[in-house]
């Protein structure tokens, strides 16, 4: 079934470099991308000493064909720098069961069937 290729990718980063995020996703062919505000728990006296002081999120959801994660992941590290601390992170869930084959078709970048 084709809702096996999808994952909703999670990313997290610090407020305002959403818009970068999902300008990557764009390019990387991912049209289907929501931001949403966090703002994290932890206390600023602890945020300090770990050096990363931003406690409000972009939080990105988007949806995924699983064969394009692999340079998804590439580019944020190369292009955000995903891999130092405290620069993002992003995972992946699996999406099981979303909807019937028309739904899934367009979720993976296909056209609706006239």
């Amino acid at each position: 079934m084709e809702s096996k290729k999808l994952k909703l990718l999670i990313t997290i980063v610090d407020r305002n470099l959403g818009q970068k995020v999902t300008q990557i996703l764009r390019e990387e062919q991912v049209l289907i991308n929501n931001i949403s505000l966090g703002k994290g728990t932890v206390d600023d006296t602890f945020l300090q000493y770990l050096g990363i002081g931003v406690k409000d999120k972009d939080i990105v959801f988007s949806v995924v064909n699983n064969s394009l994660i692999p340079n998804i992941f590439t580019r944020f590290q190369n292009d955000l720098h995903f891999n130092q601390a405290g620069r993002g992170i992003a995972f992946t869930i699996p999406i099981e069961s979303i909807g019937n084959d028309q739904v899934i078709k367009i979720l993976i970048g296909g056209k609706k069937d006239e």
